[in-house]
């Protein structure tokens, strides 16, 4: 009984690994009869007459061209094992340095500040051409100069701003020096990851390339003027596409194998240091000493501002005195005139005065002798008069 239900369990299993086997071939070829009419499906010489308009409207999938290679080496007898080796190797590889093989575009803004300006310049610009780099533009300010109190000497508010390319993995050497010859503010740094822009470019390439051939075949093989004409213009197209798509990756290999720095570097007389936390008492004693400073170079910036506008502060001072000559001497004949006039009214007063005394004199003694001619000419009248007054008193 038990051997006969294992033979049964033998032959049921050869017969389901004889119906995959089956099925596994059925599909395969399946799926190279649809590889075939998707091959068929192309733009191609259709009794000897190539097809523009379906050359128009044929899309290549870029995944089928790359896996036309894979399928090329399978043919020829290409090792799994292989394949899982390799793999296991680039694995390996890529734990290593993830960033290997990637398309990175690296961009950097850098502000920095020096005390030699002139010399920090030359040696930017001499580090930039022994690394390989180039400076793509530059922008240099020569500002006027002014007297700084910090450092007693005369100083120039010049700066420049420069865009920088240098190979990618000697950027950090190039910062280096930057480093060493100012002081650097601030840095920011970005990284653009374009691996799959760049790789789907290249596909397309590769397939334009692929119909570039097709068609210099069909050329060859046009029976017609028209037909050649018709290939011509289709790949007068590729050819225009061709030109286009490795100008963009000429600009990516370019962007990637050179990054680029925007360098903004200014003249100062004194560093910038960075602040640390300060207490109450540490704020007042900068405070005072910054408006100390402060009111130093106030007085200093009066001074060289005076001696600077000597002539024309000696104009100005010209041109006071003889307006107030001219004030003064006008005051003087003004006053003169004013006591003259005064004078004059004193002594027509005085005259006035005069004239109304004598006057009333006159009148007094006309009265008088109006009286005493009177009582001469009326004794008795007199004598009762002078009773009367007597009496009365």
């Amino acid at each position: 009984m038990k051997k006969h239900l294992t033979l049964f369990v033998c032959v049921f299993t050869s017969v389901l690994l004889m119906i995959g086997c089956g099925n596994s071939r059925e599909s395969a070829n399946k799926s190279s009869a649809e590889a075939g009419m998707a091959y068929d499906s192309a733009p191609e010489m259709r009794s000897g007459v190539y097809d523009s308009a379906a050359a128009e409207s044929y899309d290549y999938d870029y995944e089928e061209a790359v896996e036309e290679p894979m399928e090329a080496e399978a043919g020829s007898g290409f090792d799994s094992g292989d394949v899982s080796a390799e793999g296991n190797s680039g694995n390996a590889q890529e734990n290593a340095d993830p960033l290997k093989g990637r398309k990175l575009i690296t961009t950097m803004n850098v502000s920095a500040e020096t005390r030699t300006f002139d010399e920090t310049l030359s040696k930017v610009e001499a580090k930039t051409s022994s690394l390989g780099g180039y400076i793509e533009s530059s922008d240099i300010y020569n500002g006027n100069s002014y007297y700084d109190v910090y450092s007693g000497s005369s100083v120039s508010s010049r700066h420049a701003s420069f865009t920088v390319r240098v190979p990618a993995p000697k950027l950090p050497e190039f910062l280096e020096t930057v480093s060493e010859n100012s002081n650097i503010l601030s840095q920011s740094k970005n990284v653009e990851d374009i691996t799959l822009s760049y790789v789907d470019t290249e596909s397309r390439k590769n397939a334009l390339k692929a119909e570039e051939k097709r068609l210099l075949a069909f050329m060859e093989e046009a029976e017609s003027v028209e037909e050649m004409l018709q290939v011509e213009s289709r790949l007068t197209d590729v050819r225009y596409e061709l030109e286009r798509i490795e100008s963009q990756l000429r600009t990516y290999d370019n962007q990637v194998n050179f990054s680029t720095v925007y360098l903004d570097i200014k003249e100062v007389a004194v560093y910038t240091e960075p602040t640390p936390e300060q207490t109450v008492w540490d704020r007042i004693r900068e405070g005072f000493a910054d408006n100390l400073r402060n009111v130093e170079e106030w007085l200093v910036d009066l001074f060289v501002w005076f001696v600077v506008h000597i002539p024309q502060i000696a104009v100005f001072l010209v041109f006071v005195l003889i307006i107030t000559v001219i004030v003064v001497t006008l005051d003087k004949r003004s006053r003169k005139k004013n006591i003259k006039r005064y004078e004059l009214r004193k002594a027509k007063e005085a005259q006035e005065a005069q004239a109304r005394a004598a006057k009333e004199a006159r009148e007094a003694e006309e009265a008088q002798a109006a009286k005493e001619a009177q009582a001469a000419q009326n004794p008795d009248a007199e004598s009762r008069t002078s009773g009367q007054e007597a009496g009365t008193k």
